[in-house]
């Protein structure tokens, strides 16, 4: 996680972009790279640092190296952005995963 401040909160926007450079040459391209409105409605192309820092809208990018998953996020909720870098082993991230996932009940066969 990163605690750097910024009054601008468009500044987080490109904090994130650089560190994603950053990590685009040292992992190549990310596996998963988007920008997610809550309001799927919302038609908005180019998010501000304003609707991050309120939770209207996140960050994401993933990539896979060998056995690590590598995350950049920027997400915001109260008026305040965050923003962080996860190292994840892949065995642990897909652990999680399955966590998160709904049970679905077993059906028998008659």
């Amino acid at each position: 996680m990163f605690y750097e401040r910024h009054e601008d909160p468009d500044d987080y926007i490109q904090d994130y972009e650089r560190i994603r450079e950053v990590l685009i040459d040292d992992f190549g391209p990310p596996a998963l790279d988007e920008i997610r409105w809550l309001d799927e409605e919302t038609d908005q192309v180019d998010p501000s640092g304003k609707a991050v820092c309120e939770g209207m809208v996140t960050y994401r990018s993933e990539w896979i190296a060998q056995n690590t998953i590598v995350t950049l996020h920027l997400e915001g909720a109260d008026q305040k952005c965050r923003k962080g870098v996860v190292f994840d082993s892949k065995e642990h991230f897909l652990i999680e995963r399955k966590k998160k996932q709904p049970v679905q009940p077993e059906m028998k066969e008659e």
